[in-house]
């Protein structure tokens, strides 16, 4: 009989004992992937934040830079107060909208408006109190950039009120005649300066006597200078012939010591002519100094000024640059008893 083996014995080898760094990471290994996904996350997200805030950033000062109006000579920014104003509103908080308070307030001082610059000023520094503009000194490095601003506008008040002569134009003789515009937002009175601008008033009141202003519109408004009227071509909705109409004759420029500060009645004319136009007149509601000196004054605004701010901040017809959507309508001119 065959001699067999002993069977071998089959022996499970003992696991080698683990390293106290290999037991921390059996452990701990689920809670550190999870630590690991979460912290990626974090990361993600505030990239994402990121971008989102540059996009939005890109957003709110397309938005200024579409209301910017560089000044022609200096190309510091500009615009009008009145949109820059709704977009510092419109944008709160946001430093863009900041940006756009400064720069209404710098738009407003340059047309004589310091009591609204200084209004622009005081909302930068209620609504962005911690605006860069409050924060970082001028290039002088002689004061914050905002209080910069604050100290010009109320050095120009104190200068106004010892110059009050400087900022208005002396008033029409006391005796002079008044002319009432009524429209549906209300009356506006002009007194003619008949001493300085004797044609133009004669001229005036004599298609005033006529009737020929009753039905005309204002069919040209710009609320950073003026409104114009007198065009017998509105009275039609032909809007391709407004402007261009006039009784059929002009009368010679008369120039004078009156200058365009807000509310005077002038002669509208052709640009570069030495000759007005003999009906279309204007009456600016801002200081248009850029027109002195060309275009003959002839009359001031006495009452019904808000009237004419109410008419040059209406809506402009779609497509047009300064034709109202809803012209206002002249119902009647007259000289007042």
């Amino acid at each position: 009989m065959a001699q067999h083996k002993a069977p071998t014995a089959v022996t499970v080898a003992p696991r080698a004992e683990q390293t106290p760094f290999q037991a921390w990471v059996a452990k701990y290994w689920l809670l550190g992937l999870v630590v690991l996904v979460g912290i990626g996350a974090a990361v993600m997200f505030s990239e994402y934040r990121k971008h989102q805030a540059r996009q939005a950033r890109v957003g709110t000062w397309s938005k200024l830079a579409a209301i910017l109006e560089p000044h022609p000579l200096t190309q510091f920014p500009g615009g009008q107060p009145e949109l820059l104003g709704r977009l510092g509103d419109e944008l709160g908080q946001d430093p863009t909208g900041g940006w756009a308070r400064l720069v209404e307030a710098r738009a407003r001082a340059s047309t004589g408006d310091v009591q609204g610059a200084m209004a622009a000023i005081d909302k930068l520094k209620q609504v962005n109190p911690g605006h860069p503009a409050l924060q970082v000194a001028n290039s002088g490095g002689s004061g914050k950039l905002a209080d910069t601003f604050v100290g010009s506008f109320d050095a120009t008040l104190k200068w106004e009120a010892q110059h009050p002569s400087l900022r208005e134009n002396p008033p029409p003789p006391s005796d002079a005649p008044i002319v009432s515009m009524k429209t549906a937002k209300g009356v506006i009175e002009v007194q003619l300066y008949v001493d300085r601008a004797p044609a133009h008033c004669a001229n005036f009141l004599k298609l005033v006597g006529e009737k020929f202003y009753d039905g005309t519109r204002f069919h040209r408004v710009d609320p950073r200078m003026m409104i114009q009227g007198g065009d017998p071509n509105s009275k039609t909705d032909a809007t391709s012939t407004w402007g261009q109409g006039g009784p059929g004759y002009t009368v010679p420029l008369e120039r004078s010591d009156l200058f365009h500060f807000e509310g005077v009645l002038a002669a509208a004319k052709k640009q570069g002519d030495t000759e007005s136009s003999g009906s279309q007149f204007y009456i600016t509601v801002k200081a248009a100094h850029h027109l002195d000196g060309d275009y003959t004054i002839f009359g001031r605004v006495v009452s019904g000024m808000d009237i004419a701010q109410q008419i040059a901040s209406g809506q402009t017809a779609e497509g047009a640059q300064d034709r109202p959507a809803d012209p206002v309508v002249l119902e009647s001119v007259s000289v007042k008893p």
